[in-house]
């Protein structure tokens, strides 16, 4: 996902959407090779994005920094964020205690095996006022979503309520 600048604006609303700010610390999960914080770096100074996925073949230290590489030589100026990468497992994320702001997934939720087990995870991440930040497409009952990249059905918004719900979010 080398997207030339022009290409790179229509991710800019992805800042307000998430209420991203200068010196918060992100987690994003399901982030493959961490092109879309790579995007975001664009316009952002002085954020920690932990890039976490589970698929060593989108994510590696080597792969994150070739995005960071990229990205860096299209912003203006030099570039201020920071990244790691995080390798999870479909049940933990492998990410720090209590350190984040947001922890953002965004269209990754729907790839989570056990849903409750994750966001019981995500609840011990977040700092005392942070927030995890789920963005993507839900089934109800008058319409079944499948995800068109991996023809995962879409969860329930109730199913995902009753979770963060349970583990007091």
């Amino acid at each position: 996902y080398a997207l030339n600048k022009h290409q790179c604006s229509s991710y800019k609303s992805l800042i307000d959407d998430f209420g991203i700010k200068k010196w918060e610390i992100i987690a994003c999960l399901g982030a493959a090779s961490g092109w879309v914080e790579g995007v975001l770096s664009l316009y952002l100074d002085s954020v920690i994005f932990y890039v976490q996925d589970i698929d060593t073949n989108y994510l590696s230290k080597t792969q994150l920094n070739n995005v960071v590489k990229y990205y860096s030589s299209l912003r203006e100026k030099p570039q201020t964020n920071t990244f790691f990468p995080v390798l999870g497992n479909t049940r933990k994320t492998n990410l720090p205690d209590t350190i984040f702001d947001k922890v953002i997934l965004n269209n990754s939720f729907h790839e989570m095996s056990n849903a409750q087990k994750m966001i019981k995870d995500l609840a011990k991440k977040i700092k005392i006022r942070g927030k995890i930040i789920i963005a993507d497409d839900f089934s109800n009952d008058y319409r079944q979503i499948v995800h068109p990249d991996c023809y995962r059905q879409g969860l329930q918004v109730t199913d995902l309520i009753t979770a963060v719900e349970k583990e007091g979010l």
